[in-house]
Formats: structure tokens, C-alpha cells, sequence
């Protein structure tokens, strides 16, 4: 019973289950109608309230069509809405394979369901700029340190423009003549409760993820100017000094 009841759910074409009944011996079948029509609605709302930027590109008819049948396809695992389409199955993914024809909305997808991510993420507080002066200046003190970043700090690479697909469509009106086709790197975290995306520089990433793997800043900024010689340490360290990204500092 259940498994049909689940089932018929989330499929519009489903006839009611058999064996239905009502409390007040009302019809079950345009009660359950209506109750299969309000899951629905409510599952692609979450959808569009998580994937705004996802919506504004392909447009709310077509971002209808595509959620009701994510929905239909990979009903909630979870009874905390935020996930729904956040982590695996994800809506991202389901649009990667969905829209050929429009290959960066994928990845503007799993930016926007990082924002989410990082609003959920552990509460930690952030290393003073004050406190990471002084090592700033010392530059062998600075080549040995080690960073824990913010826990709400990712980073979403990409072959498409998605930090700047994802700004254009908070802006009205949105800014035109976007390459979409352009490789971008986006930075993910949470200032306080404000939760940023930053477009990286050549080299950004590689060096924030040497950074979240343990390695000392001199090793990460060797990596990063291994893919770009012109990586600017003193730039991407002033961004996450900036926006609160660092939350310890240790040495061997």
C-alpha cells in the first residue's frame, strides 16, 4: 500500500490507490488529487526558490517542466527540504543531462546549490586581519603556515562563465553580453550570514584546495603558479582575510 500510495504520488497520470479512504467519506480520489498537486507544487517550489538564478536562464515555463519531472524521477530522501536537490540526486546533475544545448546551466546549478551548502555550514569564528598581519609580513613564518578555512568556503570550477552568469541575474536588469562559453572559477562562503560568490582568478582554486588539503601556503602557491604563472598570492589571501574565510592558523 505504501509503495503504491508513493508511487502514484508523484506520477499525474497514476489513478488513485485502491482501498483509499477519508476520514469524512469525502471522494479519495479528488482528495488525493489535490493532495498529489500540493506535493508537487511544493517540491518545485523549493526548486525555484533554491535555483533562482537556474530559473532566470531557461525560463519559468521550461525550469517547470524540467523540476516536476526531477521531481517525478527522484523524489525527497530526506524530510529536510533545503537538500532537496542539493546533494545527490542532485537537480544539477539532472540538468547537465537535460540540457544539451545550454551546458553552463548545470554548472550554475551546482553553484547556486553550493550557496545553500555554505548557508547550512558549521558556525566558525574568523581569524582576525590583525592576527595575520604580522605573519603576513614575515615571509618564512608565512611559506610554513597552515590554513583551516571557513567550513563554508568551497570552490565550484567550471568551462563556463557561472560566477557571472550568477551576478547577472541578480541584477535588474541583468547584465548583458556575457560570454557563457568562458572558463570560470567561483568562490563559495559565508560572511557571516551573508553567503558570497566571488569569481576566482587563474590559479584561485588550485591554491584553495592545496589549502583545504592541509599543505602549507608556500606548497599551495607553488601548485597554483605551476597553472598560472601569474597567480597573486597577496590577492586571494586579502580575499578570504576579507570576507572571513580563515578560521585557524597553525605551523608544523
Amino acid at each position: 500500500m505504501n509503495a503504491g500510495f508513493a508511487s502514484a504520488l508523484l506520477d499525474p497520470t497514476a489513478p488513485c490507490p485502491p482501498d483509499l479512504k477519508t476520514w469524512n467519506a469525502s471522494d479519495p480520489v479528488a482528495r488525493f488529487n489535490v493532495y498529489r498537486n500540493n506535493v508537487i507544487f511544493s517540491l518545485t517550489a523549493a526548486l525555484r526558490e533554491t535555483f533562482t538564478a537556474t530559473c532566470a536562464l531557461l525560463g519559468a515555463p521550461h525550469f517547470e517542466r524540467l523540476a516536476r519531472a526531477f521531481v517525478r524521477a527522484h523524489p525527497p530522501r530526506s524530510p529536510v527540504l533545503w537538500r532537496y536537490g542539493v546533494v545527490a540526486p542532485s537537480f544539477a546533475d539532472f540538468l547537465a543531462d537535460h540540457s544539451a544545448t545550454q551546458p553552463y546551466l548545470g554548472d550554475v546549478a551546482r553553484l547556486e546549490a553550493q550557496r545553500v551548502v555554505a548557508y547550512h555550514a558549521t558556525d566558525a569564528d574568523a581569524v582576525k586581519p590583525e592576527d595575520i598581519a604580522a605573519l603576513l609580513t614575515n615571509p618564512q613564518q608565512l611559506a610554513a603556515l597552515r590554513m583551516r578555512l571557513h567550513p563554508s568556503v568551497n570552490v565550484v570550477r567550471s568551462s563556463c562563465a557561472i560566477a557571472s552568469l550568477w551576478e547577472a541575474r541578480q541584477q535588474d536588469p541583468p547584465t548583458a553580453h556575457i560570454d557563457p562559453l568562458a572558463p570560470e572559477d567561483a568562490l563559495v562562503l559565508r560572511e557571516q550570514m551573508a553567503v558570497r560568490v566571488l569569481r576566482l582568478s587563474p590559479g584561485d582554486a588550485d591554491f584553495i584546495e592545496r589549502l583545504q588539503a592541509d599543505a602549507t601556503v608556500a606548497d599551495a602557491a607553488e601548485a597554483a603558479l605551476v597553472v598560472a604563472p601569474a597567480f597573486d598570492l597577496a590577492a586571494i589571501l586579502g580575499v578570504l582575510i576579507r570576507y572571513g574565510g580563515i578560521a585557524a592558523l597553525h605551523t608544523d
